[in-house]
C-alpha cells in the first residue's frame, strides 16, 4: 500500500486504520487482529437499554412449553382429500373418453371439489381444536 502524500507539503498523511501490520521475511505483509478492550465495549452499550429489558424479562418470566401435535387425520378425512385431488383428472379423462358432456363433467368436478374440500377442511379444524 502506497502512502498518501499531501499535495501542498508533500508529507505523509497519517494512517486511517488501527490495525498493526508487521514485516515478515520475504517482503510480505501480515495483518494482525487488534486487541479487544472489554471495558470500552461495556461503556458503549448501556446496561438498561430497552432491548436488554425485553430479553431479560421474557427469559425470566415466560417458559416455553412444547405444543402437543394434533392427532393424525382420520381415514374419512384422508379419503376426502384424495377424492378432491383426483376429481378434475377423472372428469377430464371421462370427457376425453366420451363419457358425458365436457360441460357436465367439469361442472360435477367443480361441485365435488368444493364439497369435499370444505368438508375436509372442517374436519381438520375440529381435529386441531381437540388439542
Amino acid at each position: 500500500m502506497r502512502p498518501k502524500l499531501d499535495r501542498l507539503t508533500l508529507e505523509r498523511t497519517p494512517q486511517t486504520y488501527d490495525e498493526v501490520v508487521t514485516e515478515t521475511p520475504g517482503d510480505s505483509r501480515k495483518w494482525q487482529q487488534p486487541e479487544w478492550d472489554r471495558t470500552a465495549d461495556a461503556e458503549q452499550d448501556p446496561p438498561n437499554s430497552p432491548g436488554d429489558a425485553f430479553f431479560s424479562s421474557a427469559s425470566s418470566t415466560h417458559s416455553v412449553v412444547p405444543l402437543t401435535p394434533p392427532p393424525p387425520p382420520t381415514l374419512f378425512e384422508s379419503g376426502l382429500r384424495v377424492a378432491t385431488g383426483i376429481a378434475w383428472p377423472v372428469a377430464i379423462a371421462l370427457a376425453v373418453l366420451g363419457y358425458g358432456d365436457w360441460i357436465l363433467n367439469l361442472a360435477l368436478a367443480f361441485v365435488f371439489t368444493a364439497l369435499f374440500s370444505s368438508t375436509a377442511t372442517e374436519l381438520k379444524r375440529r381435529r386441531k381444536r381437540q388439542t
